[in-house]
């Protein structure tokens, strides 16, 4: 169901960066006209962005910041619900996961550490997002606090 005009406001007025809210337009723009989401270099070029990763953070705060969109994440597509229009973009020709989904599921954590796989399915529930996507924020964060200590371990 789509939000109330008033509502769609607040939401667009809650839109920090103008980068983002170019994002936006084009991914709702894709979604009316049943069009496929747009790339990154279909951003790039609409936003000015300087690179890829630009792109993505700026469709990772519209998703989880902003709430304003939900992503499905495919290979080498994505797929994209406009809340405020209730309209997805065109579904993707190949629907394989991406490559670096982790491996391990939620199962594997319970085992291991049944808080924390609570913690992660909590908190995919809370963002609308898979568990499979939860566990690769989870693997990713891990990663990027082990470089940051690998430098000091060396020190030592």
């Amino acid at each position: 169901m789509a939000t109330a005009p008033a509502q769609r406001v607040r939401d667009y007025l809650n839109i920090e960066l103008p980068g983002d809210m170019l994002t936006y337009k084009a991914i709702r723009a894709a979604a009316a006209a049943g069009l496929p989401c747009p790339t990154c270099d279909d951003l790039i070029e609409a936003t000015d962005a300087t690179c890829v990763s630009q792109t993505v953070q700026s469709i990772q705060r519209l998703e989880q910041k902003y709430g304003l969109i939900k992503v499905e994440r495919y290979h080498k597509e994505r797929r994209v619900y406009v809340k405020e229009i209730d309209r997805w973009t065109r579904e993707p020709s190949n629907k394989t996961e991406p490559w670096y989904y982790a491996s391990v599921t939620i199962g594997d954590l319970r085992k291991i550490d049944p808080d924390l796989a609570i913690n992660v399915a909590e908190r995919a529930e809370r963002l609308g997002i898979s568990k499979k996507a939860a566990m690769l924020e989870l693997a990713m964060a891990g990663a990027a606090a082990l470089a940051m200590i690998q430098p000091q371990m060396a020190e030592a």
